[in-house]
């Protein structure tokens, strides 16, 4: 049986459904890929509108339409990293096609949970759901995509006319998100970082030495993901001069080989670890990525992070890339209260999807989630900028 079977409406409205709601979909992505102040809930409504009308060709376009956006920003950084166009435009339209049927089979809940589900896939709708419920939490987010279910599986009871059980679905989810915002304080307060620009250089090396020269005596920086490679010893040795001499504490995104492929990791470079220890030490390690890239097709081991044991531990928690755009990954993170003070701080580089500016989607991506919690992220992003320890708090405490 399939989801929403009753497609009541007049014969020529169902036609429309499908252009219409794909066309939405997709001129929405527009403004969220390439303006900061658009919200990443507008693309998602048309997901919304598909389930009120109830039609298969609503579910069909409206999914489709969704899915555009997203599989084309992927399809554009695979091909920005080597990967061959043709093959790589024809798996993006495929998926375009294989959504649309999914989500006219199964319902757009049903779409929803399956695209979650996938370790990698980095456009779970539940990103756009959780942009238009600040400070709703875990609980109302799932409590909201049940009362969206409940509303599809209503089509199924013939004694429920679909209108009566589309209010009682929307009234419900007026209430449960009123009484999400009323009952849960939202708290963001300031990260403790600042956003430095990094400087436009010819090599990698000479950028390096500016960031380097840029930095305070004793400063705290993070920089952003795949500074180096982790077997790039003359970059080691780099950084780790420039800590002892400028007594810095370094937290670099470098890429670790992973069984065939490689891995994002955060290495901790200050005095004590270059001199004492001899190396960097690593704080963190991703636990799924890009996979062939920078991961592999599930998740990777191992999936605790190396304890920051220093006398400074690293305040805040650490994602890389990919990371930021998975609800799997946020889960742990929601789930514990005690997170909910510490900053996020992701790392990510993004020159594989010039001239897209992929950044948008990842800040909104994560702004949505630490959202619902009322929690705050920062990014260190290679090539774009990197954060620098704000220590003015400190120095005028009492």
């Amino acid at each position: 049986m399939t989801a929403g079977t009753s497609d009541t409406a007049p014969g020529w409205a169902m036609r429309i459904h499908a252009p219409v709601l794909f066309l939405f979909a997709l001129v929405t992505w527009v403004p969220v890929i390439f303006y900061p102040d658009v919200p990443l809930w507008i693309p998602g409504a048309s997901l919304v509108a598909a389930i009120i009308l109830g039609t298969r060709n609503a579910r069909q376009g409206a999914a489709a339409g969704y899915l555009f956006g997203p599989v084309l920003v992927c399809a554009w950084g695979l091909i920005g990293i080597g990967w061959m166009a043709v093959p790589v435009m024809l798996g993006a339209g495929l998926l375009l096609i294989l959504g649309g049927i999914m989500a006219g089979r199964v319902g757009i809940t049903g779409f929803v949970i399956a695209l979650t589900l996938i370790p990698f896939f980095p456009a779970s709708p539940l990103l756009p759901l959780a942009d238009s419920l600040p400070g709703a939490g875990l609980f109302g987010l799932v409590g909201v995509l049940a009362l969206f279910a409940l509303l599809e599986l209503a089509r199924y009871c013939a004694h429920v006319p679909n209108t009566a059980a589309s209010l009682m679905a929307l009234i419900g989810i007026y209430a449960l998100v009123h009484l999400a915002n009323t009952d849960q304080s939202v708290q963001t307060g300031g990260a403790g970082w600042s956003t430095v620009a990094e400087p436009i250089t010819v090599t990698e090396r000479v950028g390096w030495i500016l960031i380097r020269d840029a930095l305070p005596q004793g400063a705290t920086a993070v920089l952003g993901e795949s500074v180096f490679d982790a077997e790039d010893r003359s970059a080691t040795a780099f950084w780790c001069r420039a800590a002892r001499d400028k007594d810095l504490t370094l937290f670099l995104g470098v890429s670790e080989p992973y069984r065939d492929t490689r891995r994002g990791a955060v290495w901790r470079f200050d005095p004590k670890v270059c001199n004492e220890f001899g190396s960097p030490r690593p704080i963190y390690r991703a636990v799924m990525g890009i996979p062939t890239v920078t991961g592999t097709w599930s998740r990777m081991e191992p999936a605790v992070s190396p304890p920051d044991t220093s006398d400074d531990p690293f305040d805040g928690r650490i994602m890389i890339c990919l990371e930021a755009f998975l609800p799997w990954i946020w889960l742990p993170h929601l789930l514990d209260r005690s997170s909910h003070d510490a900053p996020f701080v992701v790392l990510s580089n993004d020159t594989a999807f010039h001239p897209l500016p992929v950044w948008h989607l990842r800040h909104k991506s994560a702004g949505a989630m630490v959202g619902l919690i009322g929690a705050e992220v920062v990014h260190a992003e290679t090539t774009r900028g990197f954060l620098l320890k704000d220590t003015s708090t400190a120095e005028g405490a009492p």
